[in-house]
């Protein structure tokens, strides 16, 4: 289980959770590494959105602008309407979300495969935990 390490609650009723420091690559199967964190971050604070690697190096300026563009000419825009359902894999892709107009609830099922083997129509060995996001 991932730990936080500290949670600040803004006036606007957004919600900063920091974790780490994490390794960002990760190794599934004993082969496939897989980069799989974000390195953009998110942060209400407008200057604060410095990224730094885990003994508070800066990540140089000119790798950062690179990684954004390749991530804003791969990105794939879902408009979403009211009832939609999304399933994301999150060993396949990598998932963010633009700034939607309020109010807007999003019910979100975190899933933990227990075999990596597991298909996507496969229901047995997952653990499921509803989570309800409301953001006004």
């Amino acid at each position: 289980m991932l730990k936080c390490n500290s949670v600040e609650f803004f006036d606007n009723g957004s919600a900063e959770f920091v974790y780490g420091p994490l390794n960002p690559i990760k190794t599934f199967q004993g082969r496939r590494r897989v980069w799989f964190i974000t390195i953009t971050g998110y942060s209400d604070k407008l200057d604060d959105m410095k990224v730094s690697f885990g003994d508070g190096t800066p990540f140089p300026d000119d790798a950062f602008k690179t990684y954004k563009k390749i991530r804003d000419e791969i990105n794939v825009n879902i408009r979403w309407k009211q009832g939609d359902i999304l399933l994301l894999n999150n060993l396949a892709v990598q998932h963010d979300r633009r700034p939607g107009k309020p109010p807007r609830v999003i019910l979100a099922f975190i899933v933990q495969v227990n075999s990596m083997l597991c298909c996507s129509t496969c229901l047995e060995g997952w653990k499921a935990s509803p989570h309800h996001f409301s953001f006004q």
